[in-house]
């Protein structure tokens, strides 16, 4: 089914561009085309009135000017009483039957308010409100815009229309929002609340998109007969949406709390099934968007439009009065997006006051915070008594701290844990601890660690936690833990993925304290396991792509290795036995051009290393054979 986009403007209009309005001031019977306007409001008290303004023409605008026409006489059950009925007349001069707008009107106190039969009829911007039905409508063509629609029995009824859009309005406190029967319709940017019923479909076609359904008590849609032609979504769109979020692609549900928005596109990530089998695949949900520090006090998705930084406002004792940035408790979930701004602190206003935890979070079930800058923090996030918690693509500095118990996340008492793509600079003093967790399971990767006392601290953990990728580099201690916090994951199997070092594989972490790597074959691991403590150990630590260890200063070590310490070897040797031999320098040529082919050929090929060695090695035990048994040169 496609979109249905109307001409607003009635066709002899732009025929006639200087077409002269005709003013109504009272019921009225419009019989040919043209331009009307009310003078004003219309008030009806006459029970025996059955229709106060008849439109039985084609090509007719009539505009309301913000005038009521209204009834007093309520007498719905009688079935008489409709504001204004649009009849299909007949085609006149050669052009479409119908091409009908009724625009910036309010009706009140009708059985039915709008009653049309005929096609291609425009409603915009018409309020309906207290009728017994606000809007009966059968045709083809047919689109309401920007109508409010409240307070009636029945909101809005499609019976037989074939190409009917309702957009951009307001549907709400009707026993049925909408009713569609027998008809082919799209739903597009309405806000449908407070109802009994949001939307019926009785045997009928529907795209329903874009929309709010928020506090319809017994559903937000229901359907009889077959569901099959009717969708809940588009492809993802960018445009803007009902929540004034940047994409377009399913509705947003009050009653879904579970949606997940981890990049905070306003686009959930798992479709909403509770109308099943009707499902919208990628419904909508709200993006907030923050410009200074508060208290979170509704689940959803957050985004910072600018850098920020905590008030220094001080209490008569002469103490910060905040001691967070952004607070969230007891929420479903929250999640925050910087969009790579910073939020600036406070620092620690002495070593026993945590000054400022940037995020504090207390008994909420789903926690993700990204690509934010944290500056002068006693933690970037604390978080207590969370379900799971994910920090991701963050820079945390400890520019003005002195003395912290925890930097970027410290984390008590929190289900899972999930922290990767951060870079976190601390400062390198006692008790600073970059990473905490008192926890249950979690991963860490992909991290850069640096310059912290203690880098990464596990507690409360019986062997949850993976640990890989990550670069661990000038801090006093990279990990500690509590006793039992023994034996945790620290690499993955081997991967052919880059790694955090520039490696062609992911495995383990670099460790810049294991300083007697040796990485002979070239590959991108030690070739032994670093041992972290007396129960962790890193499998597969990261290495650069050829590494020895020789005990010699740093600044030395790229001019020293260990073919060019055979090759030294070799090439005295050779001068012996040439010496010995009398060979006039025949063996001492054959050793060096071997050993240079042989270095010049194992720093092309480092994993032949070991290869180059044993012929060498067997180049120079065959000579010595040789020469032992007497055979002349």
């Amino acid at each position: 089914m496609r979109k249905i986009t109307l001409a607003l403007v009635p066709l002899f209009l732009l025929l006639v561009p200087s077409a002269k309005a005709e003013y109504i001031s009272g019921c009225t019977e419009i019989n040919s085309p043209g331009y009307y306007e009310l003078l004003g409001n219309i008030t009806v008290n006459n029970p025996d009135i059955t229709y106060c303004i008849i439109i039985n023409a084609s090509n007719v605008v009539l505009n309301g000017n913000g005038y009521w026409i209204e009834s007093t006489f309520y007498d719905w059950a009688s079935g008489r009483g409709t504001g204004i009925r649009i009849v299909a007349p007949p085609s006149v001069s050669g052009l479409p039957a119908g091409n009908i707008t009724v625009k910036n009107l309010n009706m009140r106190g009708w059985n039915t308010g709008i009653y049309t039969t005929s096609n291609y009829v425009n409603l915009m911007n018409v309020l309906l409100y207290n009728n017994s039905l606000a809007v009966y409508a059968t045709g083809t063509k047919i689109k309401m815009e920007k109508l409010r629609v409240y307070g009636n029995n029945i909101g809005i009824y499609v019976l037989y229309g074939n190409d009917v859009e309702l957009y951009d309005s307001y549907v709400h406190q009707q026993i049925a929002g909408i009713y569609v029967q027998n008809s082919s319709v799209v739903l597009d940017k309405n806000r449908i609340f407070w109802n009994g019923y949001g939307i019926i479909f009785d045997n009928s076609e529907a795209l329903v998109y874009n929309n709010l359904f928020a506090g319809n008590d017994y559903s937000d849609l229901y359907y009889y007969g077959d569901p099959s032609k009717i969708k809940l979504n588009t492809s993802l769109l960018y445009t803007p949406n009902v929540l004034g979020g940047a994409y377009v692609c399913g509705n947003y549900w009050s009653k879904f709390d579970k949606c997940v928005d981890s990049d905070t596109n306003g686009i959930c990530e798992n479709a909403y099934t509770a109308l099943s089998p009707l499902t919208d695949y990628c419904p909508l949900t709200y993006v907030f968007t923050l410009s200074s520090c508060t208290r979170i006090s509704t689940s959803g998705s957050y985004v910072l439009d600018r850098d920020i930084e905590v008030p220094l406002d001080k209490d008569p004792q002469g103490h910060y009065v905040y001691s967070s940035c952004f607070s969230a408790v007891g929420l479903d979930y929250f999640y925050l997006d910087c969009k790579n701004h910073t939020i600036t602190g406070i620092g620690r206003e002495s070593p026993s006051s945590l000054l400022t935890n940037l995020v504090y979070a207390h008994g909420v079930e789903d926690i993700r915070i990204k690509n934010c800058v944290f500056k002068d923090s006693a933690n970037a996030v604390y978080a207590s008594g969370v379900g799971r918690l994910e920090f991701a693509n963050n820079i945390v500095y400890a520019d003005r701290q002195t003395a912290s118990l925890g930097l970027a996340v410290n984390c008590f008492e929190c289900n899972e844990t999930l922290v990767y793509g951060n870079k976190i600079y601390g400062k390198n003093v006692t008790d600073f601890i970059c990473l905490s967790y008192l926890t249950s399971r979690g991963l860490v990767y992909d991290n850069y660690v640096q310059n912290c006392y203690t880098g990464l601290y596990i507690g409360n953990s019986y062997n949850a936690f993976t640990i890989f990728n990550n670069y661990f580099a000038k801090n006093t201690y990279d990990f500690k833990r509590d006793g039992i916090s023994c034996n945790q994951v620290w690499n993955i199997p081997r991967t052919s993925e880059i790694n955090i070092i520039g490696g062609a594989e992911k495995g383990g972490n670099y460790w810049d304290k294991y300083t007697t790597c040796i990485n002979v074959d070239g590959d991108s691991f030690c070739d032994d396991a670093y041992v972290i403590d007396a129960c962790n150990r890193d499998e597969l630590p990261l290495a650069a792509a050829f590494t020895y260890y020789t005990g010699l200063p740093a600044i030395l070590q790229p001019f020293i290795s260990p073919y060019t310490l055979f090759i030294a070897l070799i090439g005295g040797l050779g001068v012996g036995l040439d010496f010995m031999s009398k060979a006039g320098g025949k063996v001492l040529i054959t050793v060096l051009i071997a050993g240079i082919m042989g270095a010049i050929f194992s720093s092309l090929f480092p994993a032949w290393v070991l290869i180059i060695f044993i012929v060498l090695a067997g180049l120079m035990l065959t000579y010595v054979i040789i020469k032992l048994i007497g055979v002349s040169w």
